[in-house]
């Protein structure tokens, strides 16, 4: 599987990469001050001008380094490192300082040899961060492993399949599963047209496991995606196998042109479920640049450029705009896009409509925030989520009604952009002629202290592996159907192999264990009703691994 690591270390290494290059950058803006402070150095009265400049530029470039690390990184949770950093930097200053004595041809090698560390060093910094963004260029690993005489075209008749999911979604905020007022008319609307489950369960609390079973279609304790890999960290998680097959790579060898953007830590090359995509692009590690920009000196200017801006937007607009770039592609081959939308998750925001990404990397570090003016912890960016959990900080009801506040217009706000993406792909199939599925569901949803607990990842109430399940395409035969029997996750990868005519992987579904996936595509039509098999939800993020 290659590099593994957790996210938040990932994060900080594109902090002080961002930091060093700032610095660079800060370092040629002010040339005009180098110049000036180079004529005050005693190497420039000894009548050795490049010397003085050369030590002024150093010792500034390294102050500045230290300064843009430390700003971002002084917190009460790592000052130690923060310092640790500075202190190496004005060593660093020191030593460049003394380097007026060193012979011009060595000083030039010296110059060469610590470029090139820093140009290696950077570039490992940047390839640190592909793993977040997504899976392998060209053909998935799957596909690269089957004859090409055995891989061949996909079929005229071949219909484009666009999956989903929506993270941290509660099924009881839709007005088709009975909220009212309604919260999700967009939603609503894809029910009464599609085929609707009623009585969907996620795989798992928490997104890894739950995304690793709609896209193989095994349960989770069996995939065993988003297992801890040790006792230490709670985020060092095992990634999905290469050894389980998934939808893209089904895809992939079927001829489709398989897409992926995201907006979740967790999703990535990293934890396996990009496995089978030629391009899977995580929206959220660019928004942390953005943010990491907006907090530094000089780049905050150049992260106000709206093109910056909407490179790291990783909201639902941000998620659409990706997506209709690819829908826009004129290609004769079909498309499985598979689309991850992140707003209902913690960090929750007042506005959604705002783009906030430096208050993401703030809240990155769940700091326990202050009481504002009004009483009230919770304000118009809140991020606490481990301080809550633990007991820290207690939320009073005031508090806990406006992060409900917050959470509700996630979800509108999300319902709103599902739509602009539903109209568009609504007019592509007439467009095109070509037939389109639909797949919309959640990861899992969300405990607003329905019984007592707060977040998700930690138990198995209704409120969070509770999930929509709704099918939709123009050639459905029975629009509006809404079956009753307990399905899951697990069955969405079975049904769209059926739809899409591709192979299934494995055993005949009638050798599957009962808690395997099987496809639900007789249900469309209203021939039967899905069997009442059990449904299982497992593997946790806080605490123990389940299952119930």
């Amino acid at each position: 599987m290659g590099v593994r690591y957790a996210p938040v270390p990932s994060v900080t290494i594109v902090m002080v990469t961002v930091a060093i290059l700032a610095a660079v950058a800060t370092t040629l803006v002010v040339l005009p001050l180098i110049l000036v402070l180079g004529r005050l150095h005693p190497a420039w009265r000894r009548g050795e001008r490049s010397q003085a400049v050369w030590s002024v530029t150093i010792g500034l470039h390294t102050a500045a380094a230290a300064w843009c690390v430390a700003d971002v990184l002084t917190t009460d949770l790592v000052p130690t490192a923060a310092w640790s950093v500075t202190g190496v930097s004005v060593l660093l200053a020191c030593a460049a300082t003394a380097s007026t004595r060193v012979p011009d041809v060595k000083r030039l090698r010296l110059v060469s040899v610590s470029s090139l560390l820093f140009l290696i060093a950077t570039v490992l910094c940047l390839i640190g961060l592909q793993p977040e963004q997504g899976g392998d260029r060209g053909v998935p690993k799957v596909a690269a492993e089957v004859p090409s005489w055995k891989r061949g075209n996909a079929r005229p008749e071949a219909p484009d399949v666009v999956l989903i999911t929506l993270d941290t979604f509660r099924v009881d905020r839709i007005g088709a599963y009975g909220q009212s007022p309604t919260l999700t008319p967009e939603i609503d609307r894809l029910a009464t047209e599609g085929v609707l489950f009623e009585r969907a369960l996620a795989a798992a609390p928490w997104t890894v496991p739950s995304i690793a079973s709609i896209l193989t279609g095994l349960p989770a304790l069996e995939h065993r995606a988003g297992m801890p890999s040790s006792s230490g960290m709670t985020y060092d998680r095992s990634p999905l196998s290469p050894g389980h097959q998934t939808l893209a790579e089904d895809f992939a060898i079927a001829g489709y042109r398989t897409k992926a953007v995201v907006a979740n830590a967790f999703l990535g090359k990293s934890m396996g479920v990009a496995q089978g995509f030629e391009e899977c692009v995580n929206l959220l590690s660019r928004a942390f640049v953005v943010g990491i920009l907006e907090k530094l000196p000089l780049t905050r200017l150049i992260s106000n450029l709206e093109g910056v801006r909407r490179w790291g937007d990783y909201r639902a607009e941000g998620i659409n705009n990706q997506a209709l770039r690819w829908l826009a592609e004129e290609s004769p081959e079909p498309l499985f896009l598979w689309a991850h939308y992140n707003d209902p998750h913690m960090p929750y925001q007042a506005d959604p409509d705002v783009f906030l990404p430096g208050n993401l990397v703030d809240g990155s570090l769940e700091k326990v925030p202050e009481t504002g003016e009004d009483g009230l912890v919770v304000g118009e960016y809140f991020s606490s989520g481990v301080p809550v959990r633990s007991g820290v900080l207690w939320l009073e009801q005031e508090d806990r009604q406006r992060l409900a506040e917050h959470y509700d217009r996630a979800i509108r706000y999300v319902d709103k952009h599902l739509g602009r993406l539903f109209e568009a792909l609504r007019e592509r199939s007439k467009q095109r002629g070509r037939p389109l599925l639909i797949v919309l569901t959640a990861d899992h949803g969300e405990e607003l202290w329905d019984h007592g607990g707060f977040e998700h990842g930690h138990d198995y109430y209704q409120e969070v592996t509770g999930v929509p399940l709704i099918f939709w395409s123009l050639n459905l035969v029975s629009p509006g159907r809404r079956v009753e029997a307990v399905v899951g996750h697990v069955d969405i990868a079975p049904t769209v192999r059926e739809w899409a005519n591709l192979p299934l992987p494995g055993r005949d579904s009638g050798d599957l264990p009962e808690d395997h996936g099987r496809s639900l595509l007789p249900c469309f039509r209203g021939d039967t009703e899905a069997p009442n098999r059990r449904r299982y939800s497992g593997s946790n993020l806080y605490g123990l691994p389940a299952g119930q």
